[in-house]
C-alpha cells in the first residue's frame, strides 16, 4: 500500500464535488480510498466527482462510490472488524474540539496506521469512533496466458511420472493402447 497525504500539492487544491471543500482540508476519506484501492487520490477524486458521489457539503454517498470505484461497501461498524476488512478505514473524532467532527485514516493491523494528514505510517495516536467496511472486488478466475496453464499441467504430469510412461508406450509402437 502506497501511503498518500491529502496535502500533496498535486491534489491538495482539488475540490470534493461542488462543495467548495479542498482535498488538503477535507480529503482524508478520499485519500484513504486511494490507498486501499491502489490509485492516486486525484484519480479517485476525479472518478467520484464525475459520478456526483458527494453531497453539496462534501459528504460521500457510499453506494455511489462503491459502484463507481468497484468495491463492496458493507457498512459502518463500531466494533473492531474481522481481518477480512484490514487494512480498514477508521474514523476518529480527535479534531472535534477544533471544529472538525470526523477524520478518517487507515488502521493497518489494530495498532499501526497511515494518517492521510501526513501520509506517514505510525502507531495509532487516535481514539476510534467507527470503521468503514469495504472490500475490493476480486476476480476469482483471473486470466492467465495459455502457455502458463500448459506448462503447469506438464510440470504436474512430470511430477507424477506420467510423461515417462506415455513416452515409453509411444516409443514401443503401442500408441493406440496408451490413448
Amino acid at each position: 500500500m502506497i501511503p498518500y497525504s491529502q496535502r500533496n500539492p498535486v491534489w491538495a487544491g482539488l475540490e470534493l464535488g461542488k462543495s467548495g471543500l479542498k482535498m488538503k482540508d477535507f480529503g482524508c476519506l478520499v485519500t484513504c480510498l486511494a490507498m486501499l484501492l491502489e490509485k492516486s487520490p486525484d484519480i479517485i477524486l476525479n472518478l467520484l466527482n464525475k459520478a456526483n458521489a458527494f453531497t453539496d457539503k462534501g459528504i460521500l454517498y457510499w453506494q455511489v462510490a462503491a459502484k463507481t470505484l468497484d468495491f463492496f461497501f458493507d457498512g459502518i461498524a463500531k466494533q473492531l472488524p474481522s481481518i477480512t476488512y484490514f487494512p480498514v478505514i477508521t474514523e476518529t473524532n480527535h479534531f472535534a474540539k477544533k471544529g472538525i467532527p470526523q477524520h478518517f485514516y487507515i488502521l493497518l493491523d489494530g495498532k499501526n496506521c497511515i494518517d492521510p494528514l501526513d501520509g506517514v505510517k505510525k502507531l495509532n495516536p487516535y481514539n476510534i469512533v467507527s470503521y468503514r467496511l469495504i472490500r475490493k472486488k476480486v476476480d476469482i478466475y483471473p486470466a492467465r496466458p495459455l502457455e502458463v496453464e500448459v506448462r503447469s499441467t506438464i510440470d504436474m504430469t512430470k511430477k507424477e511420472g506420467l510423461i515417462d510412461k506415455i513416452m515409453g508406450v509411444i516409443n514401443s509402437g503401442h500408441e493406440k493402447t496408451a490413448i
